[in-house]
């Protein structure tokens, strides 16, 4: 290049100053004049003259003239709603100049570049021989240049390793150097990056200090928006950002506000001052605020649990307007509803306007927010049809996308709407599964959770979820919500594995002090359920419960009371503890359920004194105790310590919070003949007295009446009478509505339409009333009867004297069984829980003709069998009968064999063996020695779409033969049947399972019976040459040739 000046540098007097002057050529003098001319016309041109001037003269452009350009459009174009065409010929020369010119540039040019491609959203850009140059030039960047640099990176998400790098070594060169606005946005850029660089944020973040009352809104915004994205908590700094903020709020513009109180969210900062001015200027803009605004405010509100109803109630009205011009984007509409949910709002209007929302767009929604609107819908409650409708069927064909978190808060949405289609929790499995080993110690707890909420119980995917989570316990303790959680979830659906339970419970010893109330009484309730026997783990916990015991809740003092108890952990502390709290304003808490976990707890650790403590206190409040704690009482007062006063101090509160007096009526004539039955006869007829003044038509105390007076009872064996004050039933309160109501119009029926005093009649008015349409009774009638019939006539040792029965239920079996048993002096013993249930039976046993042949057992059976043996004065039964719970016949059959109490020859019948089911009793029956099995494959009583069993088995006690031992198989199996049995059984609403559906479950039973191979010799009722149904027991093939079956009779 030829110089324009022709001799070197030199030096020239310049107002008495020596100024070295270098010489510029004429061509870079020329071409900066041309640079300054172009700079002047590109500021006054439009995007498209800009572009016109590229077309038009970018041929002889130099590298500073093409960024000049670039950097020209990219400040026009800023802020600006007009966009072009990417193809258009004249964008694409630019970027092709800029490319061209990129190894010609000094630094100051690349930075603009940069700068000028990410304003514009420029994607197509090879931004990685930008990021080149920028490293080899890294050393000539000014302050500004780094930070423009470092911004550019952050607004295009381009994550270039070696320019971050080069540029984060300039930072803490030059931080010195930088400006508020440089440090802010560099901070941000940091963050935007998720780059957590210490050496810059050492050098930073004081700078930022330092500097921090010199910041403008967006500086303050960015840079603690910039601390919350990268953790980091650096509290002295935020309250100094958050007390100049305050200074400066109301020059924050709208996304500056709504980023700082995100911010103070996520870096879970409490500051009301600054959060209530930023509020108070937010208030007043909320009109002016964008959508994104809005959401992310009402969010950071939800966040920091900070309650502003105003606030809330006016963003959710802006939301609906804005709403009525143009849609909302699935986010905002996402995390408006958590929010919502979050703060417990019930802003129906609002509910339904969101869901509407969600509607209008589901498909635009992501995972996260289809997981986030469901999880909402589920905190607020809202089961809308059209809405679940929606969602779930969007998460159907999205599911397999869903992170691990979001799977786990779907289904846990799932759970707490109470929904539970098959179809839908496959899905949830199936996703899962693959990742389960990925999945957060929380996500696998609330899996486990939201399953055994739905009562859903899969053995294969539970086996993939202990994998997974024995690898955390490898790692660490579980923390304590999450292990409490945990053991809830498997002993709700009955799933117990011994060495996980053991290694879970070893983990919670190490952190046993961090565990709260609620947890302590998850993890007894949990090892009770499952019998998890850990005398050393069960000590711990209960005397650790002790100490806290005051903290509990009543659900936690009775899962905690009961748990400890049942496993014969040492208990004197923890009752002693109880004994604090058993005062008026502890117990006036209480439910009915808790009352009788705290009562059974006590009776069954020696404590029985303490649990008729809890009676009488509760009398006092005039509280009704509930059924179950009341048959506790009875139990005790009538079987193991008797005591005719304390009994009939009971039997006036069952009878005083019945809300049926037909049912009152019936507790009340059971009152009246234990006592005369106990010799209070003075007392017995003056309640019978009093009944029959109240109703003349009660015909079971004009009968009792009779015998009074008839000396049927002998003589008065009492000295002095109880003299109890009973409250007679209400003349305006019936039956309709009531847990009863059935039993109730049942007993009205059979008073009023069945012949007295003729057994058999009332055995066909029981049936006749189940099948006129009076609703469906759960006894053994039709087919099921003349299985009974056979039981008590030919299949058990003749004549029988003695008959077991679990489960009375209304009294009909055992009527229909005594009627056969009355012709020699036989008798039925029925073992029964529910004290209304025995009050109806007793009823209708007395009224048949047959109370000297029935004997009633009240209580849990395995609390009366250990005294049937003095109960029956040393008999042992010739027959069993078993209708109760399916899942406990095993364990009843073993109890009356280790008591002695069935006699060699002994026929044990039980029914329901399909339907809900019971393997365990069947596996037992087929492989212990001790008996043939053989069942009996017939219709439901008044439901001939339904097959069901009746299983047999003849007791020989002298048969040898290996130990039963049960394949884990079952438990699925007798969960299944527990789990229908319940739906059935609902105590909350109508019955759940239906017909069809019990149909569905009789084959579906049948089936897994095959699968575990319990494959019974199975008989069925036919038809004599005369047409008369019978069983064909000939046919029966009983095995053993020394098992001694016969038809006797």
């Amino acid at each position: 290049m030829v110089s324009y000046y022709t001799t070197s540098p030199q030096t020239r007097q310049v107002a008495d100053e020596d100024i070295q002057v270098t010489p510029i050529s004429y061509y870079a003098r020329e071409t900066r004049r041309r640079n300054r001319v172009l700079r002047d016309d590109l500021r006054r041109a439009e995007p498209d003259g800009i572009l016109n001037l590229v077309a038009q003269r970018g041929h002889s452009w130099d590298s500073i003239a093409t960024s000049t350009a670039l950097h020209a459009l990219a400040c026009k174009m800023k802020g600006s709603t007009s966009t072009w065409d990417l193809k258009d010929a004249r964008w694409q020369r630019l970027c092709a100049l800029t490319f061209q010119h990129l190894v010609e540039g000094e630094a100051r040019n690349l930075a603009n570049v940069a700068w000028s491609l990410a304003s514009l959203r420029c994607k197509l850009f090879p931004f990685q021989d930008l990021a080149k140059q920028v490293v080899l030039h890294a050393e000539e960047l000014k302050p500004q240049e780094v930070s423009n640099l470092m911004w550019s990176l952050a607004h295009l998400r381009f994550h270039h390793v070696p320019m971050i790098s080069s540029l984060v070594s300039e930072v803490v060169k030059q931080v010195s150097g930088f400006s508020c606005q440089d440090a802010s946005n560099t901070m941000w850029a940091l963050a935007s990056l998720a780059v957590a660089e210490d050496r810059a944020l050492e050098t930073l973040l004081p700078s930022a200090m330092r500097n921090i009352y010199q910041f403008k809104p967006q500086e303050c915004a960015n840079t603690i928006w910039a601390l919350a994205i990268l953790a980091l908590s650096d509290v002295e700094l935020v309250e100094k950002i958050a007390e100049h903020a305050v200074d400066i709020v109301t020059e924050f513009r709208n996304q500056n506000l709504s980023n700082f109180i995100w911010a103070f969210a996520k870096l879970g900062h409490k500051d009301e001052v600054t959060t209530a001015k930023l509020l108070q200027v937010s208030l007043g803009r909320l009109s002016t605020f964008s959508p994104q605004d809005l959401t992310t405010t009402i969010w950071a509100l939800a966040t920091m649990d900070y309650r502003q109803d105003d606030f809330v109630a006016s963003t959710l009205r802006e939301l609906q307007q804005r709403a009525g011009v143009i849609s909302l984007q699935p986010q905002h509409v996402s995390n408006t509803f958590w929010a919502l949910a979050t703060l417990r709002g019930s802003d129906e209007p609002a509910i339904e306007f969101l869901c509407a929302s969600m509607c209008s767009r589901i498909t635009e929604f992501k995972p996260q927010e289809l997981a986030n609107f469901i999880w909402s819908m589920a905190i607020t409650g809202e089961r809308g049809e059209p809405a679940l409708v929606c969602i779930v069927g969007q998460v159907e064909m999205t599911l397999h996308e869903f992170s691990c978190q979001s799977t786990a808060n779907f289904v846990w949405s799932y759970a707490k709407l109470g929904l539970n289609e098959p179809h839908v929790l496959c899905l949830v499995k199936e996703a899962a599964a693959p990742k389960l080993n990925t999945f957060s110690e929380q996500d696998l707890s609330t899996t486990l959770w939201a399953f055994s909420t739905m009562l859903h119980r899969d053995d294969v995917f539970l086996d993939h979820w202990m994998c997974a989570i024995s690898q955390k316990l490898l790692e660490k303790p579980v923390k304590p919500q999450h292990a409490s959680n945990i053991l809830w979830a498997l002993a709700s659906i009955a799933f117990y594995d011994g060495p996980f339970f053991t290694t879970l419970t070893d983990g919670i010893r190490k952190s046993i002090k961090g565990f709260a109330a609620q947890d302590i009484a998850c993890c007894t309730w949990a090892c009770a359920t499952v019998v998890h026997r850990d005398q050393s783990f069960t000590d711990l916990m209960a005397s650790e419960a002790a100490d806290k015991l005051k903290y509990f809740d009543p659900q936690s003092v009775g899962n905690t009371v009961w748990g400890a108890t049942y496993l014969k952990t040492s208990v004197s502390k923890l009752y002693h503890s109880l004994s604090d709290l058993m005062d008026a304003t502890t117990l006036s808490c209480y439910n009915d359920k808790v009352v009788a976990m705290v009562a059974r707890a006590l009776m069954t650790g020696f404590a029985a004194e303490m649990s008729w403590d809890v009676f009488h206190r509760l009398q006092q409040l005039d509280q009704n105790p509930g059924i179950s704690a009341l048959s506790l009482w009875l139990h005790h007062c009538r079987h193991v310590q008797p005591c005719i006063g304390r009994e009939m101090q009971v039997m006036s509160v069952l009878a005083r919070f019945q809300p049926c007096r037909y049912v009152q009526q019936a507790i009340l004539n059971v009152a009246a003949l234990r006592l005369a039955e106990d010799g209070f006869l003075t007392d017995a007829l003056s309640l019978v007295q009093e009944l029959l003044h109240h109703d003349a038509t009660n015909i079971i105390a004009g009968h009792l009446h009779q015998q009074l007076f008839d000396g049927f009872y002998g003589a008065e064996a009492v000295i002095e009478p109880l003299q109890m004050k009973w409250k007679l039933p209400s003349h305006m309160r019936g039956h309709s509505g009531t847990d009863y109501d059935k039993q109730c119009r049942l007993l009205e029926h059979v008073l009023s339409t069945a012949q007295k005093g003729d057994a058999w009649s009332v055995v066909t008015t029981i049936e006749r009333f189940s099948v006129d349409g009076n609703g469906w009774l759960k006894i053994a009638g039709g087919g099921k009867g003349m299985v009974l019939d056979d039981l008590v006539r030919k299949l058990s040792p003749q004549p029988p004297s003695l008959v077991l029965e679990f489960g009375l239920f209304v009294g009909y079996s055992s009527t229909r069984m005594a009627y056969w048993l009355r012709g020699h002096g036989g008798k039925v013993l029925s073992v029964e829980v529910d004290p209304i249930h025995v009050a109806i039976a007793r009823n209708v046993i007395e009224f048949a003709g047959v109370a000297n042949h029935v004997s009633i057992c009240l209580g849990y059976s395995e609390d009366v069998i250990p005294h049937l043996k003095e109960t029956c004065c040393g008999a042992s039964a010739d027959a069993v009968f078993f209708d109760q719970r399916g899942t406990r016949f095993h364990t009843d059959l073993c109890m009356l064999e280790s008591e002695e109490l069935m006699k060699d020859g002994c026929a044990v019948l039980a029914d329901n063996v399909l339907k809900p089911g019971a393997p365990h009793f069947l596996w037992y029956l087929q492989h212990s020695p001790h008996y043939d099995l053989t069942v009996v494959s017939l219709r439901e009583f008044a439901a001939d779409r339904i097959e069901d069993w009746m299983a047999l088995g003849i007791y020989h006690p002298g048969n040898s033969g290996p130990a039963v031992f049960f394949p884990k198989s079952l438990d699925r199996l007798a969960f299944l049947t527990d789990k229908a049995r319940a739906h059935s059984c609902n105590a909350d609403g109508p019955c759940e399972v239906d017909e069809d559906a019990w149909a569905r479950h009789a084959q579906e039973i049948r089936r897994a019976y095959d699968d575990v191979q319990i494959n019974p010799h199975i008989v069925r009722i036919i038809k004599s040459s005369e047409g008369e149904p019978f069983v064909d027991w000939e046919t029966a093939s009983f095995g053993s040739e020394n098992a001694g079956f016969v038809i006797r009779g």
